[in-house]
């Protein structure tokens, strides 16, 4: 049996929640694994998979989905004040961001 590795994003699913039955085919867009009814983002494959599609990973292990991503671009001051971000997660937002 093939070992699996899921990933989950940090800021709109950090309690890790994966209901097979509601995932999208990969197919669909670019939200692999988006749930169809709340929004919760996961990825199923490595974390140099999840890279090529778009998520954002730091050393602490933290990830970050592409549509938090954006998101997070235009909030991240105010996410850092609130301690929803770490200053590594923070700094990667500064290095990849076009801000």
């Amino acid at each position: 049996m093939a070992r699996r590795s899921f990933i989950f994003c940090d800021i709109c699913n950090p309690l890790a929640i994966r209901y097979i039955e509601m995932r999208r085919s990969s197919g669909r867009d670019s939200r692999i694994g988006r749930r169809v009814s709340d929004g919760r983002n996961w990825f199923d494959g490595t974390d140099e998979d999840a890279r090529l599609a778009g998520w954002v990973s730091a050393d602490d292990g933290q990830h970050v989905c592409p549509a938090c991503f954006g998101r997070m671009k235009s909030m991240r001051h105010v996410l850092e004040e609130r301690l929803f971000v770490s200053e590594k997660l923070s700094k990667i937002l500064e290095d990849e961001a076009d801000f």
